[in-house]
């Protein structure tokens, strides 16, 4: 009964896993991740809706979204651009360049040790922006 319900839970990734199993000689080595990652992203995932979201990712922009939404949208787009965020240097580089022009302009005569120390530092800066501003505001008003 275990097995039955498990079955009915995974359905068509059950039986995807299932026919990959049967489609590999009895004495393969044991299945790695990595193999059954790019198995699985090629059956399950079409090439033109990775292209499309490879496009999404590079044209990418923070436009009117926080920094944690945009970091966000960021992370989960570049799931489909792998290659190119691979190196922490080339990530905060397409990160960087999402951003609007006066939070870049602060934040490019810096050089980060890794990507999250940039997303905090992004961040702080914006958080205390958006601070001057209302402060700004009120002496107006």
């Amino acid at each position: 009964m275990t097995s039955k319900r498990c079955c009915t839970r995974q359905g068509e990734a059950q039986d995807w896993w299932e026919a990959f199993e049967y489609g590999r000689p009895a004495n393969a080595p044991p299945i790695t991740w990595q193999e059954f990652r790019e198995n699985f992203r090629s059956y399950h995932i079409l090439e033109g809706l990775i292209e499309l979201k490879q496009g999404e990712f590079h044209a990418l922009k923070q436009g009117f979204m926080s920094v944690v939404e945009y970091r966000d949208k960021f992370t989960q787009l570049s799931r489909y651009a792998p290659k190119e965020v691979a190196d922490d240097a080339d990530k905060q580089h397409l990160f960087l360049n999402g951003l609007y022009d006066g939070l870049q302009l602060q934040l490019m005569s810096n050089t980060y040790p890794n990507f999250q120390t940039l997303v905090n530092r992004t961040i702080v800066i914006d958080n205390k922006r958006k601070e001057m501003e209302v402060k700004k505001r009120r002496l107006q008003g």
